[in-house]
């Protein structure tokens, strides 16, 4: 057996994961702040907007199938499907961005900075589907080698590009399109070394994987929107400058579930082998302690961000976000739940729990839904922080009873 067979995961994989995913969230920042620095806030809110709705898109491309496809201990889904899946996925999010255009109205270079940023998007679904096939084969340092060198490369051109020529529909469009072509040329040789990649059409298991992963996408999806329902609500009453302040004090928040997957990550293929033999004990302990690092990581992060965080900030991106701390520490708090939330919905995945992920989800979008629209009209960044964290607060209750209840459940089955 591997190491991780035996559900130990070796130090570089958590290394790396943890690289590659410092890099990930932190693109973000950087994206952002160079948009703010080189054109200005009430300008780059377009940017903000359409970042924003592309993480929305985003759980099209990738449909929930990573959490699934890096518990399926069995391999009862070929890789072949996953990558079918994957193209059918990225094509309807691509779509979906179009539409979303459309719909809304937007026009010139305002839709081809949302289509061209869904693009980018894209890229991160696309990379996804890989790096779920070499984490199940035990190459988490792998894929976040690969992860870590995309998302540096990503950075460095969209920075090069927007403060050389100040022109934003270029500088997302070239880094779309130079992003998704390095993607497939390291990804696609490196997985082809592990296993052969076919793309064999399988209507069966087409058909069991989007049906298994339907409530995880509808989750995801739901997550998303409970991200970014308070900036629809400030779309809607508020000006395109409110948007940027909005966005730059949550993007922290963001920060923290994205942070908190470097060390939960390597984890979700060790959790499905013990749930899957009865190993119970194991799969609990980790899943307390899990729940308690985060805790941790939250409570340290809100210090530091009640003495450093408004005036960093503020430094990073270029804007004045002292009035709004408050509001900052809202949002921070808000994201220490979200991370809890992330991580129990992988712990629920790799239960095959689908069902419990979908309640939870559509009970707090419901909730923040209320808020949010109803409070921001009058209240603006203050409502929206408050929304975000209310729907959090309860969808992490809602989580954690669900995982203690699947642990009862098993436990009286006769798991350990």
């Amino acid at each position: 057996m591997s190491k991780q067979q035996n559900g130990v995961v070796n130090a570089s994989s958590f290394a790396w994961n943890t690289i590659g995913s410092i890099l990930s969230a932190g693109s973000s920042f950087v994206l952002l702040s160079c948009v703010t620095r080189a054109i200005g806030a009430a300008d780059s809110g377009i940017f903000a907007f359409a970042f924003s709705s592309a993480q929305l898109m985003l759980t099209v491309g990738k449909y929930g199938v990573r959490s699934y496809q890096a518990t399926d201990v069995n391999k009862e889904i070929s890789v072949s499907t996953y990558f079918v899946s994957r193209v059918m996925s990225c094509l309807l999010m691509m779509l979906l961005c179009v539409g979303m255009v459309l719909v809304l109205g937007y026009h010139g270079a305002s839709a081809s900075v949302i289509t061209a940023v869904g693009l980018l998007k894209m890229v991160d679904a696309v990379e996804d589907v890989y790096h779920g096939q070499m984490q199940l084969n035990n190459k988490l340092d792998t894929a976040g080698k690969l992860l870590a060198l995309r998302n540096l490369f990503s950075m460095v051109l969209f920075a090069a590009l927007i403060f050389a020529t100040g022109q934003l529909k270029l500088t997302c469009w070239v880094t779309a399109v130079a992003s998704l072509c390095l993607c497939i040329a390291i990804n696609h040789p490196v997985l082809a070394r592990m296993e052969r990649i076919g793309f064999h059409w399988n209507g069966g298991e087409l058909r069991r994987l989007t049906l298994a992963c339907l409530p995880l996408f509808i989750g995801q999806f739901l997550s998303l929107y409970i991200y970014n329902a308070p900036k629809y609500a400030i779309e809607m009453y508020c000006s395109s400058e409110i948007q940027t302040y909005y966005n730059v004090i949550f993007m922290p928040a963001f920060a923290i579930n994205l942070l908190s997957e470097f060390v939960f990550k390597p984890l979700l293929t060790s959790l499905a082998l013990w749930w899957d033999g009865g190993e119970i004990g194991k799969f609990k302990k980790l899943v307390f302690k899990m729940i308690a690092y985060i805790f941790g990581l939250t409570l340290v992060i809100l210090v530091g961000t009640y003495f450093v965080g408004a005036p960093l900030l503020s430094l990073v991106f270029g804007v004045d976000i002292a009035p709004y701390r408050t509001e900052l520490m809202l949002l921070m708090f808000g994201g220490g739940f979200g991370a809890i939330v992330y991580f129990l919905y992988n712990v629920l995945a790799s239960m095959r729990s689908q069902g419990a992920v979908l309640i939870n989800y559509g009970v707090a979008a419901a909730v923040i839904t209320a808020i949010a629209f109803w409070a921001v009209k009058d209240h603006g960044i203050t409502a929206a922080s408050l929304s975000y964290v209310i729907a959090e607060i309860i969808l992490g209750v809602l989580m954690i009873v669900s995982v203690a209840m699947g642990i009862r459940r098993r436990q009286q089955k006769g798991g350990d």
